[in-house]
């Protein structure tokens, strides 16, 4: 017997479904935003250096938090004085930002990891230009009202936002894939590269797994309910993982820094985890001048510096700024 999605008691299960759901992800996230909070802190205090990277990622972590908070609101609405669209927009506005957001992290790396290639920084710069430009588009096309029956507001229209959808999962399926691409082709054994690897393949698993969930519902519009619940878990996922990779690669380098003596890096030349080099024509170096490359990346330290900081320069004349700028 078929399911007729339709009916007024399917969507009504499908709403209280959607707002179960709606809740638990945001108690995941207040769980994952307090358990590394300290790394905000150290932003703050000006322990970690400001810079376009972590100017995405802390973007990235208090869009989604507003998301969060916005969309706590509007499932628990015991009042009818309450401008359901507005909220609406608000949702979808932080919401998709967000994860445009997350998205300019994965670019920045992309562009890390080719070097600067001319033709990857500008075809994926200009597709992130387009991203918001999705962005609003989403945005734009919300509709809301109250639902008195789920204690929420509703969004409608939810096969307005199938292009939105299909352009952010096919921009950072794109991203995943270059960096992937340049990693690999530059890759020769060392831990940095694999871990880097290793932290692009669990991305691309995820965003896989939970966009093409996102576009298999919403192209089978059953009811406006399922076509929201995906869009909840990508964003979810989309948004932890781009901040997860973010933090993760700051602590590996900061730990790699720490094992080699304490030193930090800018200045004089160190060694990143592929290959040493520790003489030249003229003899041996000195420890501060030893170093090791990749055909990509050059570490360097600095041993006036008393803390570890990342110091990452491109090999092709393209800089981010030292590592914290890829990380």
């Amino acid at each position: 017997m078929a399911i007729n999605w339709q009916d007024p008691e399917i969507v009504f299960l499908s709403g209280r479904a959607l707002t179960l759901l709606i809740h638990l992800f945001a108690g995941v996230y207040f769980w994952e935003y307090l358990l590394s909070l300290d790394f905000d802190w150290e932003i703050i205090r000006g322990k970690r250096k400001l810079n376009l990277a972590t100017a995405f990622y802390i973007l990235t972590r208090y869009s989604i938090l507003l998301t969060k908070i916005i969309a706590l609101r509007i499932f628990n609405v015991y009042s009818v004085e309450i401008n359901c669209q507005v909220w609406i927009y608000l949702l979808h506005g932080f919401g998709y930002a967000s994860v445009a957001f997350a998205s300019g992290l994965l670019y920045l790396r992309v562009c890390a990891c080719s070097a600067g290639n001319p033709f990857v920084v500008w075809s994926m710069g200009a597709g992130y230009v387009a991203n918001w430009a999705f962005v609003v588009y989403g945005t734009y096309h919300t509709e809301g009202l109250r639902i008195p029956q789920l204690f929420a507001c509703g969004a409608l229209n939810s096969l307005a936002h199938r292009p939105n959808i299909i352009f952010q999962f096919s921009y950072d399926l794109a991203c995943l894939v270059l960096m992937l691409f340049f990693l690999l082709r530059a890759h020769r054994g060392g831990s940095l590269g694999e871990f880097l690897i290793q932290q692009g393949l669990l991305y691309f698993v995820c965003i896989c797994v939970v966009y093409l969930l996102n576009v298999i519902l919403i192209s089978l519009n059953l009811n406006e309910a399922i076509n929201l619940m995906p869009q909840g878990c990508s964003l979810f996922t989309t948004t932890v993982c781009a901040t997860r990779m973010q933090r993760e690669l700051l602590k590996y380098v900061q730990h790699q820094n720490e094992g080699s003596g304490g030193f930090g890096l800018s200045g004089a030349t160190y060694s990143n985890p592929f290959f040493a080099r520790t003489t030249s024509a003229g003899g041996p170096l000195s420890p501060s001048q030893r170093t090791l490359q990749s055909p990509t990346v050059r570490f360097q330290l600095d041993h006036s510096r008393g803390h570890a900081e990342s110091a990452i320069e491109l090999e092709a004349g393209y800089s981010m700024d030292k590592l914290n700028r890829l990380s």
